[in-house]
């Protein structure tokens, strides 16, 4: 990606990944969007088939819906010019793991609400470090987003514990919404209950773990920058 940009002999620079379905206009859609806005992100929407995939409905409200309301930056489909980004983005990008949350401190975005179906997990490892990936980078860029996250979903058990049958109303129409905003019909909305005592142990977890696994290599993040391949 780095070499990308600074090979490319064009002013506005398109990101994208390859796991998901691009339809045929969606380029052009990007495009239009930076054109209106400025640097503009659009949002995705992740899923997978595997058992804990399936039971965490909570991916979409506690990262989809922030991304959109917050105006954040998914590298999966995001447009900018040269530019607006500081020259400091590439030397600091050779020293950490994530592009799309490094470039949220560089680049302030509007989000289009396009949403796009992402497929991930596909076994229960692989959804766990994918979990454990988010809350990592979250948390080396944004540590006050995962203190209000965490907070939030601990009141959610606790009222989960205590009061389950209003949590189950509570939580699946909520659920039901945040996916209404989206624009994605999904069935799993129903599962937001039980998803509350899986996903919060997940957490702390995350947090916990020394090590975490990206791209195929493990690393060991000490801090933002300062990063070591263990494998």
């Amino acid at each position: 990606m780095m070499v990308g940009m600074k090979t490319a002999e064009v002013d506005r620079i398109i990101w994208t990944d390859d796991d998901f379905h691009h339809g045929p206009d969606w380029l052009a859609t990007l495009t239009a969007d930076h054109e209106r806005h400025g640097p503009v992100s659009e949002v995705s929407y992740f899923f997978g088939r595997d058992p804990l995939a399936v039971l965490l409905p909570m991916l979409a409200s506690a990262g989809t819906l922030g991304i959109y309301l917050l105006n954040q930056i998914w590298g999966g489909a995001v447009a900018f010019k040269r530019d607006e980004i500081e020259s400091t983005f590439f030397d600091e990008l050779r020293r950490t793991i994530s592009d799309d949350a490094l470039l949220m401190e560089h680049l302030q975005v509007t989000t289009a609400r396009l949403t796009y179906l992402v497929p991930v997990g596909g076994t229960v490892r692989k959804t766990v470090e994918r979990i454990l990936r988010w809350t990592k980078i979250t948390w080396r860029h944004d540590p006050v987003a995962v203190a209000g996250i965490g907070l939030a979903l601990l009141l959610a058990l606790a009222g989960a514990v205590l009061f389950p049958l209003h949590a189950v109303v509570v939580l699946t129409v909520f659920h039901l919404a945040v996916k209404e905003v989206l624009d994605v019909r999904r069935w799993r909305a129903l599962l937001a209950y039980p998803a509350v005592f899986v996903f919060v142990p997940l957490i702390p977890y995350a947090l916990g773990r020394r090590t975490l696994v990206s791209g195929g290599r493990r690393y060991r993040w000490r801090s933002k920058f300062d990063v070591k391949i263990i494998e």
